[in-house]
């Protein structure tokens, strides 16, 4: 096993009075932050999470945990929509009940929708745990996979592409009280048709299973591969605080690069401290078994080389870390909680210089521990909000809007190249900001022109609109395509989340020459159209060779309604014209339909609507 190498620590850090403003050489810019009350309910058990998942171009909420109305709890996890203007709408869409769980966005079947895993215990016993992941039907509804995983609570996931396959993988840490109380650190991968699978030989086996969790997904050595950051309580023995990190390799599996002997139990984040283009570690939590509160941050020294700086951040219990470049003078700031059995919780909020020195901000934020905290732009005026819930003498949400009189500017689009021999090469972007070298990116790949058939990404098409609220990966250069014909554009990021416009579209051709057939990859690419219907509906997909092919129609029941196809067919495209009937001839009812295709090996799931007829 790797581990860390940690080195003496650097000289301290100035620390500098910060009040109203923050000067940068002469660069003046005001930092406003006014509390705005009522936004959301308040939660007990439950968090808040940030995405555009109708697709309008604004980050709606969707909220987990216990809330309070006519004088009674309710635990219902449900959508609330962005009408702008800090008003939020119940959107009537419910998950069912999920307490002392989380959640997170991500497009599991590439359909350029943000569907949703959810996790926590469904009522008050211990045993009741559950991990669901919701299917986006266009914004207007949410289908549970028809899948079976391990259950969860205490819980954190992150949906992000570990294998670099084009598709979105899940990683999943906290206690399973389904598999006898026991806390797991798993990840599902993505098959290519939008179904997840455990593989256990890429497993997360060096240490045991996380609760009361915290996690950071980052390309930290810069390799095109993701790294892994894990903070917690670790199961089994003294249930002591924990952090590490892991380096996956590009031949599969993971190897420890960062322990703590131990501590941690709280936030956990990558990020890039002093501006040099390199990811750095920021942990808090308490040390075992001294009972010492800590925040530090590691320096990137070559990686997996880091050493400890003392930094001057204030040692943190029982909180989170959030970092962005919330005042737009192009460097990543940092906030953090805290809290305290004797409910001496706090939430301090830090400025950078821009070289890596930390002071603490004048401006006063209401405490609060065991909670997640957020930088989004939720006016979309072009600088970051503050939000954050948790714990206090009692249970408590904060909004804080950004009145900054400076306002973010996008980068400029990159430029993309690809090789078979060093994948995806993105460059010479720029931004007024944050500096071009660290900029994050993220990739679309299509079949078509425009497209993003092999791979959407969290961002419109057309506009570059950032559906999440969050940094992309820093490289793609472990991505490697199959033989075929693809059309890719890139996107950069900048610290404060905001995304570019698509750079200029690339064509890439590997393996067709002279070759009048192109079958897209991945294979099935399963559609149905017109979607809703209300008349004939014409379904098709793409076969990769000859095989036995089987078509179903489920309720959301997982019921089984119809057979539409159960043949041999040929290799290349197939389309079917269906008027949705069952199998006694009868038209279906008015509803959201699963369609199933099986054939290959592998299996794709498409939705359908079904309107009055």
């Amino acid at each position: 096993m790797s581990r860390l190498a940690i080195a003496q620590p650097v000289l301290p850090l100035k620390r500098m009075l910060v009040l109203w403003c923050f000067v940068l050489s002469v660069k003046v810019i005001w930092a406003v932050f006014t509390q705005v009350p009522g936004v959301l309910p308040v939660l007990s058990d439950g968090w808040y999470l940030f995405a555009d998942y109708d697709n309008d171009g604004d980050l709606d909420a969707f909220t987990t945990g216990s809330y309070i109305e006519n004088q009674n709890y309710h635990n219902t996890s449900r959508l609330f929509r962005n009408t702008g203007n800090w008003v939020f709408e119940d959107s009537g869409i419910r998950f069912g009940s999920f307490i002392d769980g989380q959640a997170a966005w991500g497009d599991v079947n590439n359909d350029g929708w943000l569907d949703i895993a959810v996790s926590g215990r469904r009522n008050a016993a211990v045993n009741a745990d559950t991990t669901m992941v919701y299917l986006n039907y266009q914004g207007q509804n949410f289908i549970p996979m028809p899948q079976i995983m391990a259950g969860t609570f205490s819980s954190n996931h992150a949906w992000a592409d570990f294998d670099n396959d084009f598709d979105l993988d899940l990683l999943t840490i906290g206690m399973g009280g389904n598999s006898g109380g026991n806390a797991d650190t798993c990840i599902y991968y993505n098959d290519g048709s939008g179904n997840l699978v455990y593989d256990p030989a890429y497993a997360i086996t060096n240490i045991g299973g996380f609760f009361l969790a915290y996690l950071d997904v980052q390309d930290a050595d810069g390799n095109g591969w993701l790294d892994i950051a894990l903070s917690g309580t670790v199961w089994g023995g003294t249930g002591s605080p924990y952090s590490v990190a892991y380096q996956r390799v590009p031949s599969g599996g993971y190897h420890s690069i960062y322990e703590t002997n131990p501590g941690g139990g709280a936030g956990i984040k990558w990020f890039d401290y002093d501006m040099d283009g390199d990811l750095d570690l920021a942990v808090c939590g308490n040390e075992y078994p001294t009972g010492l509160d800590f925040t530090s941050i590691y320096k990137n020294d070559g990686f997996p080389i880091y050493s400890l700086v003392d930094s001057g951040i204030a040692p943190s219990e029982s909180g989170d870390i959030a970092v962005a470049d919330y005042d737009n003078d192009g460097d990543n700031d940092l906030i953090l909680s805290s809290g305290h059995s004797d409910y001496s919780d706090w939430t301090k909020l830090y400025d950078n210089d821009g070289t890596g020195v930390f002071s603490e901000s004048a401006w006063l934020f209401e405490g609060s521990y065991n909670n997640r905290i957020h930088w989004v732009d939720l006016d979309n005026d072009g600088d970051l909000d503050l939000i954050y819930n948790g714990g206090s003498i009692s249970n408590h949400s904060y909004f804080y809007r950004n009145d900054s009189t400076i306002a973010n500017t996008p980068p400029t689009p990159p430029q993309l190249s690809y090789s078979e021999s060093a994948g995806f090469i993105i460059q010479n972007a720029g931004d007024a900001e944050t500096p071009a070298n660290c900029l994050s990116y993220d990739l679309r790949i299509g079949t078509s022109p425009g497209g993003a058939e092999i791979m959407h990404p969290a961002a419109d098409l057309q506009t570059g609109y950032r559906r999440i609220s969050g940094p992309g990966r820093t490289s793609f250069a472990g991505y490697r395509l199959p033989n075929g014909t693809y059309y890719a554009a890139a996107q950069a990021i900048d610290g404060a989340f905001r995304g570019s416009a698509w750079s200029e579209e690339i064509l890439i051709q590997i393996g067709v020459e002279n070759s009048d057939l192109i079958i897209p990859v991945p294979a099935f690419q399963l559609s149905a159209s017109p979607n809703p219907v209300s008349g004939s509906v014409k379904i098709s997909f793409v076969l990769p060779e000859p095989a036995e092919t089987r078509l179903d129609v489920y309720n959301l029941k997982g019921q089984l309604v119809a057979t539409l196809s159960n043949q041999l067919r040929q290799k290349g495209e197939q389309n079917l014209i269906w008027n949705p009937v069952g199998e006694n001839g009868r038209k279906l009812a008015a509803g959201v339909y699963l369609l199933r295709l099986e054939s290959c090996g592998k299996s794709s799931i498409c939705k359908l609507a079904v309107l009055n007829r």
